[in-house]
């Protein structure tokens, strides 16, 4: 079977379920972003390119149709819908739910003629989750954000995870999407932990991105930078890395952080 992937989320996915190889063509090449990239471009600049795009109806991302076409993939698979409005047979990840994207994630299987590795991937993700959840752990207060300047609170997904783990979000709920609020209500949420995750950015890239947050004066009103307690993670792209920041936030609650970076050094 000949795949062809439209989001690096979807490539995530095939690529977990261990079935990278069907992959004919792949996001970075078949889809063109009409944005600057991040983090290249200023996350400030890429803010206002996203506004603009959406005030006007322009796609963010448009799709190489005649790439796509001369690979000639049994399946197109994307997130969100990104291409799909061209190919009404894509298969589009878009749960914004836990449940919701391990579903997806048999679906995919399905699609791709290898339902046991959908099933095994989502048992897998499962499995993972179940290891994080310990009794006594600290109920810190976390604060995730998937932009910093201005700043994006995290969709519900980051919510369901963090209760996963035992930790309790603030500014968002299952269930909620994604969005924008201003400082003031980072310090009134007096969060524990804030959890960096700009999105599209890996872990070296995010935790630079935290490093010049936390050197801004205004950024110490919010307690928790101030205290040392401003955290860089990778962005998630599918609910397969959505996990792994459940893994990452677990660690920094139990003091030995493995897939985060602490922006500065508590004072003192």
């Amino acid at each position: 079977m000949r795949v062809a992937s439209l989001s690096p989320a979807a490539t995530e996915a095939i690529e977990a379920m261990g079935l990278g190889a069907r992959l004919v063509g792949r996001a970075d090449a078949l889809a063109r972003s009409a944005l600057g990239c991040a983090p290249a471009e200023p996350p400030e600049r890429v803010d206002l390119q996203v506004r603009d795009a959406r005030e006007d109806g322009t796609p963010i991302v448009t799709v190489d149709e005649g790439a796509l076409a001369a690979l000639a993939p049994d399946v197109v698979v994307t997130a969100f819908g990104v291409g799909a409005a061209a190919r009404p047979d894509a298969f589009s990840l878009d749960a914004r739910s836990l449940a919701d994207g391990l579903d997806e994630l048999e679906r995919l299987g399905a699609a791709l003629d290898a339902p046991e590795a959908g099933h095994a991937l989502r048992a897998s993700l499962e499995a993972r989750l179940a290891r994080l959840a310990r009794p006594g752990r600290e109920r810190a207060a976390c604060l995730a954000l998937v932009w910093a300047d201005p700043p994006w609170v995290a969709s519900g997904l980051a919510a369901e995870l963090l209760a996963a783990i035992g930790a309790e979000a603030r500014l968002t709920e299952p269930g909620a999407a994604a969005r924008l609020v201003d400082g003031r209500a980072l310090v009134q949420a007096e969060a524990d932990r804030v959890l960096l995750a700009p999105c599209g950015y890996r872990l070296e890239e995010a935790a630079e991105e935290a490093r010049r947050i936390a050197a801004r004066p205004e950024a110490q009103a919010i307690g928790a930078v101030a205290r040392g307690e401003l955290w860089a993670l990778e962005a998630p792209r599918s609910i397969v890395s959505w996990v792994g920041f459940a893994e990452a936030a677990a660690s920094v609650l139990d003091g030995a952080p493995a897939g985060a970076i602490r922006a500065a050094p508590p004072p003192g």
